[in-house]
C-alpha cells in the first residue's frame, strides 16, 4: 500500500510532462508529422526539460544552494524554477515559434506562463505543488488537442480526475505539501492551458 502512494510521485514528476506531451501527440493523435522532425524534437525537448535541469539541480546541489532534489524548502525552488521559466521561453521563442509549430507553441507557453506563477508565489513563500501543476497543464493540454478530433472526452475526464487525485494523495501521504498548495498548483497548470484554448482548437479546426 506504501508503494501505491509513492510511486505517482516518480511516475508523474514535473519534470517528465513536456516531452510525455510532445510524445504523446506524435504517437497517439492523426496530425500530419515529418519523421526527421518527430525525432530532432524529441531529443530536443528531452535535453532541453530533462537533462539541462538536472544538470542545473546537481550544480545547485554541489554547491549546496539545495539539500537534495526534491527541493523540500521554499527558498531552494526560486533558482531552479527561474531556471526552467527562462527553458520554457527559450522553446517558445527558438524550438516551437507559433510559425513553425503552432501546437507545441501554445503548449509551452501555458508552461511559461505557469513557470512564471510559480515563481512569483515562491518568491512570496508558498510553497506551490509542482507535481501538480505538471499533471494537471499536460492533462488540460491533451484534452484540448482530444476537443480538436472527438465530441466525446467523457472517459478522459474520468481518467485525469482519477489520476490527479492519485497524485494529489500521494503528495499529502509524503508530506509534501498542504491540501491547499495542491489545489494551487491544479489551477496554475490548467488556467495557462485554458488561456489558449480557443486558438489552438480554431488551429486544429
Amino acid at each position: 500500500m506504501n508503494t501505491f502512494f509513492t510511486i505517482p510521485s516518480y511516475i508523474f514528476h514535473p519534470l517528465w510532462m513536456p516531452i510525455l506531451g510532445v510524445a504523446g501527440i506524435y504517437i497517439f493523435f492523426p496530425i500530419s508529422f515529418e519523421q526527421i522532425n518527430i525525432i530532432s524534437d524529441l531529443i530536443i525537448v528531452f535535453f532541453s526539460t530533462i537533462i539541462i535541469p538536472m544538470l542545473f539541480l546537481l550544480i545547485l546541489k554541489k554547491m549546496k544552494l539545495i539539500k537534495s532534489f526534491q527541493l523540500e524548502e521554499v527558498k531552494e525552488r526560486k533558482l531552479p524554477l527561474l531556471f526552467f521559466t527562462c527553458i520554457a521561453a527559450f522553446i517558445i521563442n527558438y524550438i516551437f515559434p507559433p510559425e513553425a509549430n503552432q501546437l507545441f507553441f501554445y503548449f509551452f507557453s501555458g508552461i511559461f506562463f505557469s513557470g512564471i506563477i510559480c515563481s512569483i508565489l515562491t518568491i512570496s513563500n508558498f510553497k506551490v505543488s509542482l507535481h501538480m501543476v505538471g499533471l494537471s497543464g499536460l492533462l488540460t493540454f491533451i484534452y484540448m488537442v482530444l476537443r480538436g478530433f472527438y465530441s466525446e472526452n467523457l472517459f478522459f475526464i474520468v481518467v485525469a480526475i482519477v489520476l490527479l487525485s492519485w497524485l494529489s494523495s500521494s503528495r499529502i501521504h509524503m508530506n509534501a505539501h498542504r491540501i491547499r498548495e495542491l489545489v494551487a498548483g491544479v489551477i496554475i497548470g490548467v488556467l495557462p492551458q485554458i488561456y489558449f484554448f480557443i486558438d489552438l482548437v480554431t488551429w486544429l479546426d
